[in-house]
């Protein structure tokens, strides 16, 4: 993923990540047959991201009577409707405006519990426009999950040469991969290494009590890019967008490019009621194979830049 940001007037965009160079350079002749926006405003959207139930889930089954009408047998017991798995998310960080933000990364759409995550997020990002300030070979020595969360780090964590505001933004990512990874987003999490308080970290911070997360205003990148995953390859030509954004008062605007830059769909998403992060989902119909950017842009309530964030997939249909 790509970060661009853009002064409210319309200046040119400044990239602040490297563009993917892994694939060719030109595609010729490729148009879309349709787009389709899936979701404009998400607020009682049915199906749409964040929905905690699938469609179909099970129903108290019926009994049909000899007359062929239904009813609910009277001894029937409520089914538990089956919930979505929950995705494995590790978070890492993207530069804004030359200022560290939060932006995560969906690994996997099931979940693998709060050390994978953790696991994941020590490891690296996928994508090579994110970075982590995390001494790799971290491991994580034990866990201790309630209201509180404890976590226990081996003494690697200790090594990072940071920016005190960079050291607090390490301090963030580690608490938000850890609560959502929990699906808790109001859990604290208390940080042991070598089973001792951490204390004193990389020179600009001290983690002496339980940590919870800061205000997504202030840490979460404006716009974030969840569908599709950086270098995925679809065989299908309807390819999901899915995310979040500040959609605030000017909404969301994306688009769809090949390689030489032609803009092959287009779109918008209504503005939301506040400066809020909101889900966003469209889907789109690309009948030709070839490498494409999404790109999508939100204004910035606080300062009315326009960040754009952007994501490379490829489609390859069968013959």
């Amino acid at each position: 993923m790509r970060y661009a940001f853009c002064s409210r007037e319309g200046t040119r965009c400044r990239p602040t990540h490297r563009e993917s160079a892994s694939v060719p350079r030109r595609i010729i002749g490729l148009r879309p047959l349709a787009v389709v926006v899936t979701c404009l405003t998400l607020a009682g959207c049915a199906g749409c991201a964040g929905s905690t139930e699938p469609a179909g889930s099970p129903t108290t089954p019926t009994a049909t009577t000899p007359g062929g009408s239904s009813s609910a047998p009277s001894t029937a017991e409520p089914v538990e409707p089956v919930p979505l798995p929950t995705a494995l998310i590790a978070y890492f960080l993207v530069a804004d405006a030359d200022e560290p933000r939060l932006v995560r990364e969906v690994r996997s759409d099931e979940g693998g519990g709060i050390q994978n995550a953790v696991e994941a997020m020590l490891a690296g990002p996928v994508d090579p426009d994110h970075t982590s300030p995390w001494n790799a070979e971290t491991t994580v020595l034990g866990l201790e999950v309630g209201r509180t969360i404890t976590l226990n780090l081996s003494g690697e964590a200790r090594a990072a040469d940071v920016s005190p505001l960079l050291a607090e933004m390490m301090m963030q990512q580690l608490v938000y991969t850890v609560t959502e990874a929990a699906g808790d987003p109001d859990a604290t999490l208390t940080l042991l290494i070598d089973g001792e308080p951490a204390g004193s970290l990389w020179g600009g911070v001290t983690w002496a009590e339980p940590v919870g997360r800061a205000n997504p205003l202030e840490v979460r990148a404006p716009v974030q890019i969840d569908a599709p995953r950086e270098g995925q390859r679809f065989t299908d030509p309807d390819v999901a967008i899915a995310g979040e954004a500040l959609l605030g008062t000017s909404g969301l605007t994306w688009r769809v490019t090949d390689l030489a830059g032609e803009e092959m769909a287009s779109g918008t998403i209504a503005p939301g009621t506040e400066a809020t992060f909101e889900p966003f989902t469209v889907t789109v119909s690309l009948r030709l194979p070839g490498y494409y950017t999404l790109e999508v842009s939100v204004q910035e309530p606080a300062t009315g830049a326009v960040v754009t964030a952007t994501r490379s997939f490829s489609v390859h249909l069968a013959a």
